[in-house]
């Protein structure tokens, strides 16, 4: 606005026997039955017709109180010569108009009320008569509405439900008709209440002092007061500064962007590198191009920028150095000089220990985890030169040489393999001979029931031959009793032989149960090898990160380290499981052994303080962000000594 006009009027009224009655006129000249109240959507409500006296000090208006105040009701009770008669109100306006052009374009307003209740009397005490005894009991009647509407707030403030669709009943006298905006509307309220330590008013304080703590218990949400036009006038023009900032910031950047393409034109037509992330929506958004000559490649710090800035785990100010001739177009990286094994750079895969020419398609791994390949413009690109995982798992493997036996794993699978083959062999020619036997078994039995069933009928037959001869038929009964004889002697014979055949069968059967449970246990030992050998895949590499992260946050002296460990469970198996060895100083042999899981969380917490330095103005005489407070530097780091105590024995 180009201007603000501020207005201060006071006005002062009194509710007598439920009339409203304006003070700044002396009560002849006031009209019969007081002013009329009134509401309206813009102004609340308001008394129709009250005087509105403008005023330029506190002194200004002290006097216009002071002049209000003769013109009050007034009169003498058992209790009070000086008793008032009446409540009073009064309210000083302050208002605010905005100019702009010369001409006002807003408005906002904002009233003090000042009310002054007049106390509850008891006519045994006040032995009021006549008038004093009707002003009386219309106080207290305006005391007892005042006292349901606070009642009703008061039970809405706190959330009962007996409340909760009760309406507030303002209109039922003149007082809370004015006071509505003070109780329950856009105002801020302070009660004074007014009491007595003599016993002759204690209940007259008690009942002050519960009016008083029902006020304190309605909270009200005091706001802006301007009119809606006014509002929406303001909003409007608010809007539009922000859509002509707006305008200029899209004129920026179209400046900016189609300056950017011109310089993304020039750098794709020359030899550079791009970037490849783990998330292909990231893939091919930074080139950075060579230009003649030498070029530094390294993070940015504070007064040494290198040519092509790689703000990545595991980088330094001059991590590496290109050579570039741009008229043979031969591209050199040579590793770095201070320590290739210590500031790494992989080349395809290969840790990068000398100078190498770089060629088309070229992986390059800077530091811990950033990749870029290499590109020559007009040769073709494949798929598989920006596989991110690929690249990062053949580093990996690598990595992993040192702490793995690729030889004896595919020995000890090669062996596990031929075992199977020749078990399943084994177990093919042992069924094979068993299905022999029985059958040769089946055979003989069924023979030995014919023989005895030949036998049988021969006998038959020559019973029949010998008749009556009883020499004969004692000869043949001798004779049938001996190959009976025989005969049960081969059953068993029979019998003992299949008995034999089906322990064979059982003992054939527990051999190779006991090598299938071999076979699987040292399957079950490979799976765990490989898992374990994941496990430790990814802990290198939370290593590597976590490393990285202390070195850029000023923990010089932290180092962690991927390691495994036989762990007793208790049934007392020996497992073997991957930990972190988390050295407090790494010129010691001394450290601390994280739990996978537990070095996880470590790994989150110092990301979260990595990515807070990272996100912070650089500051190189505070290289070391403090913790935050409540933060431990063993909670963040790891680096915590925990007392373990173990169970030796029982006396």
């Amino acid at each position: 606005p180009d201007a603000i006009q501020y207005t201060v009027t006071v006005s002062m009224l009194e509710i007598y026997n439920e009339c409203v009655q304006d003070l700044f006129v002396k009560p002849k000249k006031r009209p019969k039955g007081g002013l009329k109240i009134r509401e309206t959507k813009k102004d609340g409500m308001y008394v129709q017709d009250l005087t509105k006296i403008p005023v330029v000090s506190y002194f200004d208006i002290d006097e216009q109180i002071k002049f209000g105040t003769t013109n009050r009701t007034i009169a003498h009770t058992d209790m009070n010569s000086t008793s008032s008669r009446a409540h009073t109100v009064t309210t000083i306006t302050f208002q605010q108009t905005f100019f702009e052009g010369g001409k006002p374009t807003n408005k906002t307003s904002s009233n003090i009320n000042l009310v002054d209740l007049a106390g509850s009397e008891r006519q045994k005490d006040t032995h009021a008569e006549a008038a004093r005894l009707k002003e009386g009991s219309n106080i207290n009647k305006s005391l007892s509405f005042l006292g349901k509407v606070i009642s009703i707030l008061a039970d809405k403030a706190a959330g009962k439900k007996s409340a909760k669709n009760a309406v507030v009943p303002y209109r039922e006298s003149k007082l809370t008709m004015i006071l509505k905006n003070a109780l329950g509307g856009n105002s801020k309220t302070a009660m004074i209440a007014a009491i007595s330590p003599a016993d002759d008013n204690y209940e007259e304080s008690l009942s002050t002092l519960i009016y008083a703590n029902q006020v304190k218990s309605i909270k009200n949400q005091a706001k802006k007061n301007e009119s809606a036009q006014d509002k929406l006038i303001r909003e409007l023009k608010e809007e539009n500064e922000k859509l002509k900032l707006m305008m200029d910031k899209k004129k920026a950047m179209r400046k900016e962007v189609k300056q950017e393409s011109k310089e993304n034109e020039e750098v794709m037509s020359k030899i550079r590198i791009m970037n490849v992330s783990d998330d292909p929506m990231l893939t091919g958004q930074i080139h950075h191009a060579f230009k003649d000559g030498v070029n530094t490649i390294g993070k940015a710090k504070k007064g040494k920028k290198p040519d092509i800035v790689i703000n990545g785990l595991g980088m330094v100010n001059e991590h590496n150095k290109t050579s570039f001739n741009e008229h043979s177009k031969e591209l050199i990286i040579h590793p770095n000089a201070e320590s290739y094994k210590k500031n790494k750079t992989y080349l395809n895969g290969e840790l990068l220990t000398e100078d190498t020419p770089l060629r088309h398609g070229d992986q390059i791994v800077f530091g811990n985890n950033t990749l870029y390949v290499v590109l020559f413009p007009g040769e073709p690109t494949e798929p598989q030169m920006f596989d991110y995982e690929a690249v990062m798992n053949k580093i990996l493997k690598k990595q992993m040489e040192d702490l793995r036996d690729n030889d004896h794993e595919k020995e000890m699978k090669d062996k596990l393999n031929k075992m199977k083959e020749n078990l399943d062999e084994k177990k093919k020619e042992t069924e094979k001979d068993l299905k022999r036997k029985q059958k040769e078994m089946e055979d003989a039995r069924k023979k030995l029931e014919d023989d005895l069933k030949r036998r049988d009928e021969e006998f038959k037959n020559k019973m029949k031959e010998a008749g009556e001869d009883e020499r004969k038929r004692k000869d043949l009964n001798e004779r049938l009793k001996k190959e009976k004889e025989d005969a049960e002697r081969l059953r068993k014979e029979q019998e003992g032989k299949e008995k034999l055949l089906e322990e064979e069968k059982q003992r054939a059967m527990r051999a190779f149960e006991e090598a299938q449970k071999q076979n699987m246990q040292q399957e079950i030992d490979i799976n765990l090898r490989a898992r374990l050998e994941a496990q430790l895949t990814s802990m290198i590499q939370m290593c590597n990160d976590a490393n990285e992260y202390c070195r850029a946050l000023g923990r010089y002296q932290y180092f962690y380290q991927a390691a495994t460990e036989i762990d007793i469970l208790p049934d007392g198996t020996k497992v073997p499981k991957v930990v972190c060895k988390a050295y407090p100083d790494r010129k010691k042999d001394f450290h601390l052994t994280l739990e996978f899981g537990e070095f996880q969380d470590k790994l989150d917490l110092m990301n979260e303080k990595y990515d807070q330095y990272m996100s912070s103005v650089y500051n190189e005489d505070n290289f070391s962000p403090e913790l935050e407070i409540g933060e431990d530097e063993g909670f963040v780091f790891g680096m915590v000594i925990k007392d373990e105590w173990h169970l030796i024995g029982n006396c």
